[in-house]
């Protein structure tokens, strides 16, 4: 599932661009907390999204990993938007 990452010069998430970095780790543990309750991930995995509880810094390496996995499958397959 996508978190509410953000950083300081693209949006990624229910924020501003540009919102400052300790608002945006703020907003990412207290979206951590509410995800990381079972009802909430249940629910969520119900609605098919794969919950991810992770810290604000991780979150470059997380979407850069995400990036490349899906990228390289869409790439191999040859998908495309047609």
């Amino acid at each position: 599932m996508r978190r509410f990452h953000c950083n300081r010069e693209k949006q990624f998430g229910p924020h501003p661009v540009r919102t400052p970095t300790d608002i945006c780790a703020k907003l990412n543990a207290t979206v951590n907390q509410i995800v990381d309750k079972p009802h909430v991930d249940k629910r969520l995995r119900a609605l098919g999204y794969e919950p991810y509880v992770g810290a604000f810094a991780d979150a470059g390496g997380f979407l850069k990993h995400q990036i490349d996995t899906w990228g390289g499958l869409i790439r191999a397959t040859g998908i495309t938007a047609d």
